[in-house]
């Protein structure tokens, strides 16, 4: 017998030991956790004889300290869980994830029966869910993925739901699953069957709302749900719904499949906007029940907007509809109603893509509809089946939407005010139409969230300005990223009450002599703004790189002269100074968020 020591054999040697030696490394790495319905033998949840209950808080935080060095699964025991809701708040890690799995996939029941939620991640990042079964009478949804403490500061983001079954949920009020300003969403090959509740209308297969966005729901089974079997409502966009299949077999089922609505009841504005870029492709539509008392719901593809009107005057959006725009919807060519679609609801045929679908039963592909308040005199349905776009997706998500404040219906749309009062309008800083000021009489925290999944380096740019007076004592703005937002870790340029530049270290301000100094915007006529003759406005650019690629995690800052775009004059790297925390190698930046304390700071052109 005579041994191979070719130099490809001895290179596939080298590989297959390396493989196996990565494997058992990862298999260190991560800590395997258990939980029953109740606890079992010591309750520890150490190993499968001794599952924790699964309500156990202080099993669940010995999972979030072990997801602190390495990632984790959760392996529940098969078996019926009801002894009440599952609430995982602030839990996960930006890098490490949770996995939580059925032991066996369907053979873990969930139920909480009339209780709120079955499943709760508030405020949670970075989990697998797999092999559940969902079903019993809980009164508003079986997964909840929701905020908190605020909207978007910390979303539920980063989830992948797989195999899952939701199913005889009769008791529902708003959704099997529940989105509220998620993001990084996947749902993948689960079964939705009989879901509805009290108002079946009401109850949906998934709810997406609120700006949730970065939506993937692939290869999953709808059947008989009380309302539009997935709905994506106000500014919630970059969602895909592809290979899916929708049945409804009963009439009180014949609802729309895929609804975008607007709910715009408080006026006298509508504050309620369409999301603009969706994919619909490769899923079959079928309507087994052929008839429908409603009338006009058997839409596979439902646009509409009830209540108030014209979100802002002199915008132009306008989601009603009059009889002769209805004409055109009906009876237009393609390039008439994308006209009309874009330039009054801010729909587009070149971000919407509905293609490759199957259709039995549908009265029309898709349809759009105004009606309430402030209709325009047609409130019937209009069938846009030939406007979407047929092939291809949608451009790819900006870092951050609406970055020049310019969106229509609304300029703040897209981000949010996390403390103080919302900014106020102010023109804008370089040629553009509109920028926002955080007044001097609120201490302001306002952001966003990046599009995910961001690179372990990202590049930030702004211009801003501060005034003249106020002008407290210290630290008077920051621009913040977050790489860790539920523990409020981040980075934080910052500009003190002398113009000097520099960071924050923990609550330390460091001045950096290499970015200088700025001279601060005077309101000579006191009104408000920096954009009166007599008035006096200097705005900067700023460019802040985080990179955490490397083993030392680091960022640095430049900045231009006043008035000048896209010059770097200052700067300064190899920053290594945190707020409330380091960034570990790989982290993301997630979170941007604009402060200020005591001053007037104006804010354009984030990008």
């Amino acid at each position: 017998m005579t041994s191979d020591r070719s130099p490809n054999a001895l290179r596939r040697l080298r590989l297959a030991t390396l493989g196996l030696f990565l494997s058992l490394f990862l298999s260190v790495l991560r800590a395997d956790y258990y939980v029953a319905p109740n606890a079992l033998g010591t309750g520890a949840g150490t190993s499968a004889a001794n599952a924790a209950d699964y309500l156990n808080a202080t099993f669940w935080g010995t999972v979030q300290t072990a997801l602190q060095t390495a990632g984790t699964t959760v392996w529940f025991a098969n078996g019926t869980y009801t002894e009440g809701t599952l609430t995982l708040q602030n839990r996960g890690h930006p890098i490490n994830r949770c996995i939580l799995r059925a032991t066996t996939d369907g053979s873990v029941t969930l139920k909480a029966d009339g209780l709120t939620n079955i499943l709760w991640l508030r405020g949670s990042q970075n989990y697998t869910l797999r092999g559940f079964r969902f079903t019993g009478t809980a009164t508003q949804s079986a997964l909840n993925l929701s905020y908190y403490p605020n909207p978007t500061k910390a979303p539920t983001r980063n989830i992948n739901v797989n195999n899952c079954w939701f199913e005889n949920l009769t008791n529902l009020s708003l959704g099997a699953i529940l989105f509220g300003a998620n993001r990084d969403i996947t749902i993948d090959t689960c079964n939705f069957t009989n879901v509805t509740g009290p108002a079946p209308a009401q109850v949906h297969g998934i709810y997406a709302g609120n700006s949730s966005q970065n939506i993937t729901i692939n290869n999953c089974n709808f059947t008989d749900i009380g309302g539009e079997y997935v709905r994506f409502r106000n500014d919630t966009e970059y969602a895909v719904v592809t290979g899916c299949f929708f049945r409804s077999n009963v009439l009180g089922c014949n609802q729309p499949f895929i609804g975008v609505p607007l709910y715009n009841s408080v006026g006298p504005y509508a504050n309620e906007f369409y999301g603009g870029h969706f994919q619909f492709s490769g899923n079959d539509f079928r309507y087994v029940v052929a008839q429908d008392l409603s009338g006009y719901y058997r839409y596979a593809h439902y646009f509409y907007n009830s209540g108030y009107n014209t979100p802002q005057p002199g915008d132009g959006l306008d989601y009603m509809l009059d009889s002769t725009e209805a004409n055109t919807l009906n009876n237009g060519t393609v390039a008439q109603k994308e006209a009309l679609l874009n330039a009054e609801m801010g729909l587009s045929n070149t971000q919407i893509k509905i293609y490759g679908n199957t259709y039995n039963g549908v009265v029309w592909a898709a349809a759009y509809r105004g009606y309430g308040t402030d209709n325009q005199g047609y409130t019937t349905p209009v069938n846009i089946s030939n406007w979407p776009g047929t092939s291809t997706t949608f451009g790819a998500a900006p870092l951050l939407r609406n970055s020049t404040f310019e969106f229509k219906g609304n300029r703040l749309r897209c981000w949010y005010t996390y403390s103080g009062n919302a900014p106020a309008d102010h023109p804008g800083l370089n040629g553009t139409a509109k920028a926002i000021k955080l007044a001097s009489a609120s201490n302001t925290e306002f952001g966003q969230w990046l599009r995910g999944p961001t690179a372990s380096t990202a590049t930030l740019h702004c211009l801003f300005a501060v005034g003249s007076t106020p002008l407290p004592a210290g630290v008077v703005f920051q621009m913040q990223m977050y790489h860790n937002e539920q523990n409020n870790s981040h980075l934080a340029f910052a500009v003190n009450n002398t113009g000097q530049l520099g960071y924050m270290n923990g609550t330390t301000f460091v001045a950096v002599p290499e970015l200088g100094s700025i001279a601060f915007s005077v309101d000579a006529n006191g009104d408000g703004d920096y954009a009166d003759a007599g008035d006096t406005m200097r705005w900067y650019q700023l460019r802040i790189t985080a990179d955490y690629s490397g083993a030392t995690p680091q960022f640095s800052i430049a900045r231009g002269v006043a008035n000048t775009q896209s010059d770097y004059t200052y700067s300064k790297s190899g920053i290594t100074a945190w707020v409330n925390g380091a960034p570990a190698t790989g982290s993301k930046i997630g979170l941007l968020v604009f402060k200020n304390t005591g001053a007037n700071a104006v804010v354009d052109e984030v990008w």
